[in-house]
Parts: structure tokens; sequence; C-alpha cells
């Protein structure tokens, strides 16, 4: 069974960057900012942190076309076959985040994170800006 990390803080993060994390012990969260076309996302829970830089176009072009679902099938990924984040958006207005490195046909690492509604809205407005 999958364990999600419930991401529902959004603040301002240092030089323009904005910070979504969770009110729990396991000090979770995700750092997201921008680098010229890039959009550069560090995902973190205690210990481990995967980081990936996306191409902004492809992250706002996904982002804000997601549609509602609560099957595997309304899943959308941006990135590439070795690093990627997979992204869906619940009927409740939770968009699921799974940033993943792939490491061989062997195995992969992931995280696995959940934004409420207003923080998923706030990140929206911060890329769409």
């Amino acid at each position: 069974m999958r364990q999600y990390r419930q991401l529902t803080t959004i603040t301002p993060g240092p030089e323009g960057s904005i910070s979504a994390t969770a009110d729990d012990e396991f000090g979770a969260g995700v750092l997201v900012r921008r680098e010229a076309d890039m959009i550069a996302l560090s995902f973190y829970s205690g210990a481990v942190e995967i980081m990936l830089r996306l191409k902004a176009a492809d992250l706002m072009r996904t982002l804000t076309h997601l549609h509602t679902s609560d099957s595997a099938s309304g899943t959308r990924t941006v990135g590439t076959a070795a690093s990627a984040l997979t992204l869906l958006l619940r009927p409740n207005g939770t968009l699921v985040i799974s940033p993943r490195l792939t490491l061989d046909h062997a195995g992969a690492l992931a995280l696995n994170f959940e934004m409420s509604g207003p923080a998923y809205q706030a990140l929206i407005a911060w890329i769409t800006r």
C-alpha cells in the first residue's frame, strides 16, 4: 500500500521560489523554483531527496490540462524515462504527485505526495504567473 505525505502549507521560499510542506513529523515537502526555461523541483521526506529539472512549458501544460480521475489511467507524466514526475488530479481537488527515478529494469526510487486543493491552486497561480 502506498503511503502519501499530505502537502497542505504553501509559503514563499528564497529567491522567488515556492514551498509546499506537510504538517507532520516527517519533514516532507517540495521546493519549486524557476531556472530560465526550466522548473527545478526538490522533493524531500526525512533524509531522502529527489531533485528534478523539468521544462517549464511541459510542466505548465500538463498541470493546467489535468482532468479529474481516481484511476491510474488518469495519470500524466512529465520528464524522461529515467526521471519523471507523475501527476493525478483526484475528484476532490487533491493533486497526487510522485517524483520517480528509474534506476534500471530492476527498480526505481519514488516519493508519493498529495497536495491539498488550495495548495494545488497556489502552485498553479505561481507557475502561470
